[in-house]
């Protein structure tokens, strides 16, 4: 039947029935183009529908139907997501779901699920499944177990509904004429439903589409499946620009898993400008036939993140993306407040937040709408009671979304709108989940629910027609087009592999004909949607990769034999390999180079934050120096769980203040007994440990803090004895503040300790917990110059400037120079030798001229060591020295 004869009797009153959707859709919009074309301004909606959306309406139809005011049907249809809930009740109830302690109770529930479709469909007796495996036994168990509870509940899923309303259609109102369209097999099922339709004198046509004809085949092998999608959106794009018009399409065989990949394939060949950051909600010139998971959705993703954040503590990352979220309330308002709140959060280096520091940095930072919407959406559930219905628990969780300001203050976009709605299709469905469920599910059993709803149900945007449609296997067999790429027919994935049901036994789907049960029944399906694609366009151009990783493919053996061949493909359509479409706007702009590299001088008392750091970033690399102490630049932190590097060089500081607070010299130190010596270490461990807890309570568990207690028992035991080497001192300062003048500036330092030796000299003492290198304080540009700055501050009474080493390595110890180099390592080669009075002359002068540099704004890119220097400073997308290092 050809297409102006399915319209024709369309008009004459029969109803279209197709095999999917988009089919129907398509159908539709053929027709709304013939009404256009013959003159109307307004038209009846055609019933062009799909197969299930048919059986749906016929159902609706006669339970909408009443005799005397009365419903005339009592049989209830489930949705899904109620399905899925009896089957994991059922499941987890049975003696096969060990009492609920089944590892994977919703994926056995899918598997099932798809068993008991398979059996209704197919006709399979569950009498035969009862013989064969463990897995078919228990599946055989909890399918009579449904079937009785739905009986005796007088439900209905979409699993029966065809047998249900063949029961029923006596009562049912169809119409003279209808035809199926795009149908390659019909199951034992949809087969009686028609055939009982037909007898009762409505006639059946079950080919309502003209028979696909062998279009005009090229083909293509290429690189990889990377290179596949690039070479058809380079098709279509080139088609496109050369005035060409009509519908395009590009099959994906796993599309599901490819989406995002074509998106950005297509998008790039035909319209890059899209897909810019800035572009917003531009609309892209692709048409895709598989959604997103609503879950995936950033609106719906936001809404659940927040929901998620209960109890008394929760994820700086989480709470960091909740921050910087646009969806809730006060967004706008305290956008740039909130970034600061989110960057404070970070530096408080704790990777779980209690609501009470959350709090607290909120109204440091200015952000009051946030405190207001957070405690009222906290409330809500505070409020709410522990177990509930789902009813009960959908509509707190629209009150506490609502508490939250969420969707936020702005205007949605089209997108973020049909998103809203479906999200709250989603609420109404969970609440429909009272019906099956018991009246006792508890908080996170409902958030989880919810969730799993959420990341099942598939959303698709409404949006106008595309010049591209990239579409799956399926969805794309049943259409037509004037221009056609298939991709992947290599011969490992089409035909697809055959994967039968694990609940039903091997043979019993083979005797069936269940789809997937065989190579053989692949092997057939994949034939009559092959034929199908390749008629479905006057020029069809088939591909396939050449190599997946290191595996060599070939062509799929349905791809036609003079295609596949070894002869260099002759047949294929040129296709441009072209840049990048970012690389094309590099190459194609003109560029104006010039030297940016001094900053406008610092104005004469200018405060400037860094100390002694300063000094050290701008020997590092003078940029670094600039953008993080006058522009303010930094990398935002990212607290990992537990204690991080920092911190416990944060402990160790503390467990040597307290320790020298207390014992106060080297004799002390070597008169202390046994037990008075651990007295003393204890103390100022648990010194350390409380001081640390104040910002790190949540982290600091009692049980970090027993393993870090150990560590730093050990740590300071064995640091003791370093002490009692060196030549007698007395500890004068700790934690000591001191102030240096170098070119103007004014630096603020803070020095760890300070001894006095018997020679009457100082020794300035720098605690280091990570590695130290050889000569840092060597050449114009030393790698640490704070303990040279904390010896100048000292006006030359230093005669000993040491680095305490704690780190674990064979240079633990005492590093550094000093007239008395007793117990003390010599920090390079030939500093047993030097005078440190001499070396602070020099340090004065190479310190002298950093601080000048820095005063002038010397901001050059011009890091010392490339790979060292740039590994850890984080502000590489200012610098941009990869940029500079790659041309």
């Amino acid at each position: 039947m050809g297409l102006a004869t399915l319209f024709d009797e369309l008009a004459a009153g029969a109803t279209v029935v197709t095999v999917n959707d988009r089919l129907a859709r398509r159908l539709r919009d053929r027709w709304a183009h013939r009404c256009r074309g013959a003159g109307y301004d307004v038209w009846e909606t055609p019933p062009i529908m799909s197969f299930g959306g048919w059986l749906m309406s016929l159902y609706a139809a006669r339970r909408d139907a009443t005799l005397g005011g009365a419903p005339t049907v009592e049989a209830m249809l489930l949705a899904p997501s109620q399905v899925e809930a009896v089957w994991t009740k059922l499941i987890r109830q049975s003696r096969h779901g060990h009492g609920g302690d089944l590892l994977q109770p919703t994926a056995t529930a899918e598997a099932a699920m798809d068993a008991w479709r398979l059996c209704q469909a197919w006709r399979v007796p569950l009498a035969r499944l009862a013989a064969g495996s463990d897995d078919s036994t228990a599946f055989v168990e909890w399918a009579r177990a449904y079937e009785d509870l739905c009986k005796r509940e007088r439900w209905l899923d979409a699993a029966m509904l065809a047998d249900w309303l063949r029961g029923e259609l006596g009562r049912l109102s169809l119409p003279q004429r209808l035809i199926f369209a795009g149908f390659d097999e019909w199951t034992p099922q949809q087969t009686a439903l028609l055939d009982a339709i037909g007898a009762g004198g409505v006639v059946v046509i079950r080919d309502g589409l003209p028979a696909a004809s062998f279009a005009d085949l090229r083909a293509v092998a290429a690189a990889d499946a990377d290179a596949e999608l690039r070479e058809a959106a380079l098709w279509a794009a080139d088609y496109l620009k050369a005035g060409g018009a009509g519908r395009i399409g590009i099959v994906v065989p796993d599309l599901r898993a490819r989406r995002e990949a074509a998106i950005r394939a297509v998008t790039a060949a035909i319209d890059p400008g899209s897909l810019a950051p800035a572009a917003g909600g531009q609309a892209l010139p692709v048409n895709v036939s598989v959604g997103t998971a609503l879950a995936d959705t950033p609106l719906v993703c936001d809404a659940l993140l927040a929901l998620g954040c209960g109890g008394s503590a929760f994820d700086l990352e989480d709470i960091g993306r909740l921050l910087r979220s646009p969806f809730i309330g006060g967004a706008g308002t305290e956008r740039l407040d909130r970034a600061q709140l989110d960057i404070q959060l970070r530096r408080h280096g704790e990777a779980r937040i209690t609501g009470t520091t959350l709090r607290y940095f909120a109204e440091r930072t200015g952000c009051s709408l946030w405190v207001r919407y957070w405690a009222a959406f906290n409330q809500v559930f505070a409020d709410a009671p522990r177990a509930a219905g789902a009813r009960v628990w959908a509509e707190t969780i629209d009150y506490a979304l609502s508490a939250l300001g969420w969707p936020g203050e702005r205007a949605l976009d089209s997108t973020e709108y049909q998103t809203l709605e479906a999200f709250r299709e989603l609420l109404t469905d969970f609440a429909r989940l009272e019906l099956v469920l018991d009246a006792s599910m508890r908080g996170g059993e409902a958030l989880s629910r919810l969730r799993r709803l959420a990341a099942q149900r598939q959303f698709q945007p409404r949006r106008a027609e595309a010049p591209v449609q990239v579409l799956g296997m399926l969805e794309a067999a049943a259409l037509d087009f004037d221009r056609l790429w298939v991709t992947g027919l290599d011969d490992r994935n089409w035909p697809a592999r055959a994967e039968p049901n694990p609940f039903i036994p091997a043979g019993v789907q083979r005797e069936y004909g269940l789809p997937h049960s065989s190579a053989e029944r692949e092997l057939a399906f994949a034939e009559a949607i092959t034929r199908r694609l390749f008629g479905a366009a006057p020029e069809v151009v088939v591909s396939w990769p050449a190599r997946d990783g290191d595996v060599e493919l070939r062509p799929s053996p349905l791809v036609p034999g003079h295609l596949g061949g070894a002869a260099g493909h002759e047949a294929a359509p040129q296709v441009r390999t072209d840049e990048s479409w970012r690389d094309q706007i590099y190459h194609a702009s003109r560029l104006e180079t010039f030297v940016d590299d001094r900053a406008p001088p610092l104005a004469a008392g200018a405060s400037i934050r860094g100390g002694a750091g300063l000094l050290k970033d701008q020997a590092a690399c003078p940029f670094r120096a600039f953008a993080s102490r006058r522009l303010r630049a930094e990398m935002p932190a990212l607290p990992s769980p537990g204690l991080d590097a920092a911190v416990r060089g944060q402990l160790v500081h503390s467990m040597l203040d307290a320790f020298w607070q207390s014992v106060g010299d080297q004799a002390t130190l070597a008169r202390m007994g046994e037990a008075a010596r651990a007295t003393a270490i204890n103390s100022a461990i648990e010194a350390a440990l409380e001081r640390a807890s104040l910002q790190h309570s949540v982290t600091l568990s009692p049980r970090l803090r027993d393993l870090e207690k150990a560590r730093l028992n050990a740590l300071l035991a064995q640091w003791l004895e370093k002490e009692l080497l060196r030549a007698p001192f007395q500890v004068v300062a700790r934690e000591f503040k001191a102030t240096l003048s170098l070119a103007s500036l004014v630096l603020q330092l803070r020095i760890d300790r300070i001894d006095r030796l018997n020679d009457g000299g100082e020794a300035v003492v720098d605690y280091k917990t990570g590695a130290i290198g050889g000569d840092v304080w060597g050449g114009e540009r030393p790698d640490e110059p704070q303990l040279p700055a904390y010896a100048l501050s000292r006006d030359g009474n230093v005669t000993a400037v040491l680095f305490g080493s704690l780190h674990r390595d064979d240079k633990f110890g005492w590093r550094g120079i000093a007239s008395d180099l007793t117990g003390i390592q010599p920090l390079y080669r030939g500093a047993d030798d030097v005078d440190p009075r001499t070396l602070q002359r020099e340090w004065r002068v190479v310190l002298q001229d950093l601080a000048a540099a820095f005063r002038d704004g010397d901001a050059r890119v011009d890091p010392k060591d490339i790979r060292n220097t740039c590994k850890y400073c984080g502000l590489q997308a200012l610098c941009r020295i990869a940029e500079q290092a790659h041309g």
